[in-house]
């Protein structure tokens, strides 16, 4: 667990001090609280993306469905249909794009 931040200091100045004392020969990020916020944030957000894009797919298929022949309908449907999955794959590609990152950035420590 992440060291608590230190009292009369901020989040931000605590990180930057945790950020000073990292091995530069290492190269990269430190694994700490604030990679871990940041890495909770952007799973927080491409989960929910991927959410709204299921239930799109959802409520496309349904309009398709009830759409009863009707020309209009039909193609708004196929529409909403192929939004959904377009956000689903963009939503896929953003995740394995941020993944590759990471582990390019993120400080490992050496094999003894």
């Amino acid at each position: 667990m992440a060291d608590p931040v230190k009292p009369g200091t901020s989040f931000f100045e605590d990180g930057l001090t945790k950020a000073k004392n990292v091995d530069p020969t290492l190269g990269g990020v430190a694994d700490g609280i604030e990679t871990t916020l940041l890495e909770n944030i952007i799973n927080w957000l491409l989960s929910i993306s991927a959410v709204l894009a299921l239930l799109a797919l959802v409520v496309g298929g349904m309009m398709y469905i009830i759409s009863f022949g009707d020309e209009a309908k039909v193609k708004k449907a196929k529409s909403i249909i192929i939004y959904a999955i377009t956000g689903l794959i963009v939503v896929g590609i953003s995740f394995f794009i941020i993944n590759t990152i990471k582990e390019f950035l993120t400080v490992k420590p050496p094999n003894p």
